[in-house]
């Protein structure tokens, strides 16, 4: 009927009322706290004032603070790099200062000082083996000796061990069994006296070289050579009146070699201890002979002799060129 209906009606609308009153409660709540916030607000914006005041003085002081600390940072960071320029550049000066000894004539870092070459002897032809105390021993019976320098020792080139330790340890070029030493003596004249009596001597097989480390040029010392006669000895220069050339030798020749091939001699045998000294030519890199050499004799009649021995084979079968020097 029609009442039914009006009542059904009025029915949904309370039910749909009923649904919507949490949603009014909610928002009334919501607005009671925002009028609630903003009465709070208001009441403080003296402590907000001064509040802001205060935010700003801290963060003004930790700004001064950062900046300290930036500063002081900034210091360190400067003395670091200051150290590490240090550094750098004194690694970079024992760079150059090793190249420049490197770049030098071998065993020039060994060479007496200029005050102490009259009373030194320079030593060639030495065993490679032998030790600065035994070669003090050999030279103290002609005067006492200040103190003893090996050179050019021929220590092998690989690895990364110090030359020092490898001297020590006995690691040295495979074909070489040579070196070389200086003496120097407490007195200028013990000098003639090691001349006279070291030289050519053999020592561990070795016929030793012995001369005079203040040994004027070449030119100038051919005189002095004449001069002193044949067995004056000691003398670096080659006079050429009793001196010979050989070519054509095996790279890895050295001086014993030559020697030999003179002193023992089979259809020669008076030029046995007819050598006064001998130089092999060398490569100043690899230490390794350039395939020539010179031959001083104590005599002139000596260096006749030994033209004789032109096309002598040696080694691996190598005809050796014998000549006279050239002035």
């Amino acid at each position: 009927s029609k009442f039914e209906e009006m009542d059904d009606a009025f029915a949904e609308a309370n039910a749909v009322m009923a649904e919507g009153a949490p949603d009014r409660k909610r928002k009334k709540s919501a607005a009671a706290a925002a009028e609630d916030t903003s009465d709070d607000d208001s009441g403080s914006d003296d402590d907000s004032g001064s509040d802001s005041d205060d935010d700003a003085d801290k963060d003004s002081d930790d700004d001064a603070g950062a900046d300290s600390d930036s500063d002081s940072l900034t210091d360190v960071e400067a003395e670091r790099a200051a150290r590490k320029a240090a550094k750098e550049e004194a690694k970079a000066k024992k760079s150059a200062a090793k190249q420049t000894k490197d770049a030098a004539a071998p065993g020039e870092e060994h060479r007496p000082k200029d005050e102490n070459l009259p009373r030194t002897v320079f030593v060639g032809n030495l065993p490679v083996t032998i030790k600065p105390k035994q070669l003090k021993t050999l030279f103290t019976e002609f005067g006492t000796v200040d103190s003893v320098r090996l050179r050019n020792v021929p220590v092998d080139p690989e690895g990364k061990m110090p030359r020092g330790g490898k001297v020590i340890t006995g690691k040295f070029v495979e074909n070489r069994k040579s070196t070389n030493a200086y003496v120097v003596f407490k007195e200028e004249k013990a000098v003639d006296a090691a001349c006279k009596g070291m030289n050519m001597r053999e020592v561990d097989g070795r016929h030793v070289r012995v001369d005079r480390a203040a040994a004027p040029s070449a030119k100038a010392n051919e005189a002095v050579a004449k001069e002193k006669g044949a067995n004056a000895g000691g003398e670096v220069a080659y006079d050429h009146t009793r001196s010979l050339f050989l070519g054509n030798l095996p790279y890895d020749v050295d001086e014993e070699d030559v020697i030999r091939l003179f002193h023992r001699s089979k259809e020669y045998p008076e030029l046995n201890g007819s050598v006064e000294a001998v130089r092999v030519v060398r490569d100043r890199k690899t230490n390794l002979g350039k395939g020539i050499a010179f031959v001083l004799f104590r005599k002139g009649s000596d260096a006749r002799t030994g033209l004789l021995l032109d096309g002598v084979k040696m080694g691996d079968g190598r005809e050796v060129r014998v000549t006279r020097a050239s002035k």
